[in-house]
C-alpha cells in the first residue's frame, strides 16, 4: 500500500520491514544485524588485505615491497579526501530526497 504522495504505508496486518518499528526509527534489532553485516564484511577486507601483503612479501624482493607500499601510501593520502567529498555528497543526495524538494541528481 501506499499514500497518496506515493510512499509506503502500514495496515494492521501487513507485516513491517524488519527494520523499522510502527514509529518509523529503526529497531533495535535492525541496527545490531545491518552492525554486524558491517563488521563482518569489515573484517573480510581486513583480511583480503592482510593476505595481499603477505603474497607481496613472498613474491617481491625488498625494493619492489618498498615500491608497492609507497605507492599503496599515496593512495590512501589521495583517496581519504575523495571519500570524504563522496560521503558528503552521498549525505546531501539522502537529504534532499528525504525532504522531497525535486533536486534531479544525475
Amino acid at each position: 500500500m501506499s499514500d497518496d504522495k506515493g510512499s509506503p504505508s502500514h495496515e494492521a496486518g501487513e507485516p513491517l520491514p524488519s527494520a523499522v518499528t510502527p514509529g518509523g526509527s529503526p529497531s533495535r534489532q535492525g541496527l545490531m544485524r545491518e552492525g554486524l553485516i558491517v563488521a563482518l564484511a569489515s573484517l573480510v577486507g581486513h583480511l583480503g588485505n592482510f593476505l595481499f601483503y603477505v603474497v607481496a612479501a613472498r613474491n617481491l624482493d625488498a625494493g619492489g615491497f618498498a615500491t608497492l607500499a609507497s605507492l599503496t601510501a599515496l593512495a590512501l593520502i589521495v583517496l581519504t579526501p575523495v571519500s570524504g567529498v563522496q560521503a558528503a555528497m552521498a549525505r546531501g543526495v539522502a537529504h534532499s530526497r528525504a525532504r522531497d524538494d525535486g533536486i534531479a541528481v544525475t
